[in-house]
């Protein structure tokens, strides 16, 4: 069966830090492409601003659930279902972030 959701470590500028295995598979990255790109090179809706402000509500919550719409590496849209959880390590933390494809 296909994997239909994925996982990534996401720091506080939105840089992509680690993936899993369905992450690759679902966005066409490879890991190495991945984690050298950041939230705003996948969501293809929302700006960097509305990016920092959905980790804002994270931090001050240690958490935010949401939909969204990512983009593949072939340019390809799908809407997203994410769930984000703040750790608050080091400095400004990270987020833990599981996103959900929900497309047909």
């Amino acid at each position: 069966m296909m994997p239909r959701a994925f996982l990534m470590h996401i720091d506080s500028d939105g840089r992509i830090r680690d993936v899993n295995d369905a992450s690759c598979f679902l966005t066409g990255y490879s890991r190495a492409e991945l984690i050298s790109l950041s939230v705003d090179d996948i969501d293809a809706v929302k700006s960097p601003e509305d990016v920092q402000a959905t980790f804002n509500v994270a931090v001050k919550n240690g958490g935010a659930v949401f939909n969204a719409v990512h983009r593949k590496k072939d340019g390809k849209l799908f809407p997203v279902s994410v769930s984000i959880t703040h750790l608050p390590l080091q400095d400004r933390g990270e987020f833990v972030v599981f996103i959900r494809e929900i497309s047909g």
